[in-house]
């Protein structure tokens, strides 16, 4: 497929000759041809990142002190805050519900806590991570969403907390910073690297239906024996996590006590440097909602809207294209 391009709004646009011709093409083909060009026209050479070649290798890693203890602190708070403030039963110190699936408590970001989020997007895009980030895409990124979670003590486990990887653009990367910390008791991210989640695809965990999601590896793998170890890092308030939830197999693990706070960022190839949106378009676009499914949206379009009636093209978690590719980005 030859491809044209024209500017809209300072951005890499599909020429409306080839709209047509691209909207025939898979969502996944499509995402992943939209960074092949921006890889080609990457002009700026990262710095060395140990990060981003532990990412390029096994598809996450960690980065420690993005903000410091007393900053995650005071967001930490300023979530309590925005859910007191909506009542009693909005989540601050409970799950909203008894039903299992609405243990992550969604926070408004709004007021205060957007404004302490706004000003530490800078210090949690720090020059490592974006090194890192550069140094996996061999491109520009920017942010298409973020959602900030309170996560309460459960012990059953719910379709997140079992292992599954995401329905999205197979280079979409999330950056999860902790704002209390992540360990054993208070609930952390659990991810397979990606030689082992390449070998449960091969070996046919696709889990289209939520049900067949499990928290049991030997159940995919055939057995206790063959079952690999996870990585489960344990990271203090202010570390961040970058994995590639297409790409890895994951799962959260809840808090045994008490409750969990996390910002994660969804960020996705680009044609320009991130803070060229956020100047360019406003932080709106830094907090659209998650619900906006990355897979659904056109790369090719100043701001990545949606494209109507996408989702119902998407019938399985990935294609076998992607699975014959090594589950590359």
């Amino acid at each position: 497929m030859q491809l044209k391009f024209v500017s809209e709004e300072g951005r890499l646009a599909l020429h409306p000759e080839c709209r047509e011709a691209m909207a025939n093409v898979s969502p996944w083909m499509r995402h992943a041809l939209f960074h092949q060009v921006c890889q080609q026209i990457f002009q700026d050479a990262p710095a060395p990142s140990a990060a981003g070649d532990e990412m390029r290798d096994q598809g996450f890693t960690t980065l420690a002190e993005c903000l410091s203890a007393s900053e995650a602190a005071t967001l930490s708070d300023a979530i309590t805050q925005t859910l007191e403030a909506r009542g009693p039963n909005a989540g601050a110190h409970a799950p909203v519900s008894d039903d299992p699936a609405k243990i992550n408590v969604d926070v408004p970001q709004t007021g205060r806590l957007r404004e302490l989020l706004l000003d530490a997007l800078p210090r949690i895009l720090n020059p490592r991570v974006e090194a890192a980030l550069e140094t996996y895409y061999g491109s520009h990124f920017r942010i298409f969403s973020s959602v900030t979670y309170r996560t309460h003590a459960l012990a059953e486990h719910v379709n997140s907390f079992r292992w599954h990887r995401d329905m999205a653009p197979m280079a979409q990367v999330h950056i999860i910073t902790y704002l209390t910390p992540s360990g054993v008791d208070s609930g952390a991210t659990m991810v397979l690297d990606l030689a082992q989640s390449l070998a449960a695809a091969r070996q046919g965990y696709r889990y289209e239906q939520l049900h067949e999601r499990t928290v049991d590896l030997a159940e995919i793998f055939g057995g206790a024996e063959a079952a690999p170890a996870p990585s489960r890092p344990d990271l203090a308030a202010g570390d961040a996590l970058l994995f590639a939830p297409p790409r890895v197999l994951h799962r959260g693990s809840l808090p045994t006590t008490g409750y969990r706070d996390t910002f994660t960022l969804v960020v996705l190839p680009s044609s320009v440097p991130w803070r060229h949106d956020v100047a360019d378009f406003g932080d709106d676009l830094v907090f659209r909602p998650t619900a906006h499914m990355t897979l659904c949206t056109d790369p090719f379009r100043a701001r990545c809207p949606e494209i109507p009636g996408e989702f119902q093209r998407l019938t399985s978690v990935t294609e076998d294209w992607v699975l014959g590719g090594g589950l590359q980005p």
